[in-house]
């Protein structure tokens, strides 16, 4: 009964009556996201009991660092897991991960107790320009999150850092590397005896 219709008729058909909804995500190819709904309003909340209210709410597991403190306020309505922790998360300095079969929650910065858990290293080959020098050009806000190799020759920067950070770093990293412009001289030499 459903071979002839559009994909979201037929999720509605299909998920009428239960505690799912769906949506759209913006991919190159047509998918759709199947999730358990998060509502629930924070007026100033512990974040670690808004974490563990979303938690069961969602049917997952979610570790909290130890470090996670502060206050939540923020209405959250027939959310995805994921942006119900990215609005719970903004303006802090923590970061949620999924690890498969449950999430982390941790401080994004190095020095924190679960940065290895929330954060992903990838190699950039720069071209053009010296790891050095790259580094250089980024915000020292960054510095933590980039190691570049002090060898001139070298053309590896490693970046550290969780996954929305280290995309924009890496992007940041290619734009910077640009073929650097020619100059063409032309040079006349002439002799007078």
């Amino acid at each position: 009964q459903i071979t002839a219709m559009p994909m979201a008729s037929a999720l509605s058909m299909i998920l009428r009556g239960s505690n799912y909804m769906f949506r759209r995500i913006e991919t190159p190819e047509e998918a759709w996201q199947v999730f358990r709904p998060i509502s629930n309003s924070f007026s100033g909340d512990d974040l670690p009991v808004a974490l563990r209210d979303i938690a069961v709410v969602a049917g997952v597991t979610i570790s909290v660092d130890d470090t996670v403190v502060g206050r939540v306020y923020t209405d959250l309505r027939d959310l995805p897991l994921e942006v119900a922790l990215e609005r719970v998360l903004a303006g802090t300095s923590y970061v949620a991960k999924n690890e498969g079969h449950y999430y982390v929650v941790g401080d994004r910065k190095p020095e924190g107790p679960a940065f290895d858990k929330v954060s992903e290293t990838r190699r950039v080959r720069l071209n053009y320009i010296t790891p050095t020098a790259a580094k250089n050009l980024l915000s020292t806000a960054f510095a933590p999150y980039i190691q570049a190799d002090a060898d001139p020759n070298s053309h590896i920067v490693m970046v550290t850092a969780p996954a929305d950070l280290a995309d924009r770093l890496v992007a940041e990293l290619k734009d910077m590397d640009i073929r650097p412009r020619h100059v063409l001289l032309d040079a006349r030499i002439v002799a007078m005896e």
